[in-house]
């Protein structure tokens, strides 16, 4: 049981989240940071999850955006989605790293980003 305040046992916030855009639109990477020893804690593996939200629009706008919502879970560091994401719309992606034990929360989101050729997007 976690008690309020203590964050021992639990995995860090994931850092350096990026995007990449390849294929011309059709397949972005999701890549964030986590050291390998802190992939499991006391034993217990630590899954990430993996969250987006996104508008419809030639701009972006902050208060368009919708909620956010998990879009993958996985014990690797990086996630490729292909053929999922829509031209015309703008999203962003965070992360959180979680355990048997909880979880700190999530990383701060990626940068607005709509699909174009060759973007790279990244979080520091």
């Amino acid at each position: 049981m976690l008690i309020l305040g203590q964050t021992a046992g639990l995995p860090p916030v994931p850092t350096n989240l990026s995007v990449t855009d390849r294929r011309r639109g059709r397949t972005v990477v999701v890549e964030w940071f986590a050291e390998p020893q802190e992939r499991s804690i006391f034993g217990s593996p630590v899954l990430f999850l993996l969250e987006e939200r996104h508008h419809v629009g030639r701009h972006f706008s902050a208060a368009r955006l919708s909620s956010w919502v998990a879009r993958h879970r996985s014990s690797r560091t990086n996630v490729t989605l292909k053929n999922s994401l829509r031209p015309g719309h703008w999203y962003q992606f965070r992360v959180a790293a979680v355990s048997a034990n909880g979880t700190r929360g999530f990383s701060e989101p990626s940068l607005p980003f709509t699909l174009s050729a060759g973007m790279t997007i990244a979080f520091v």
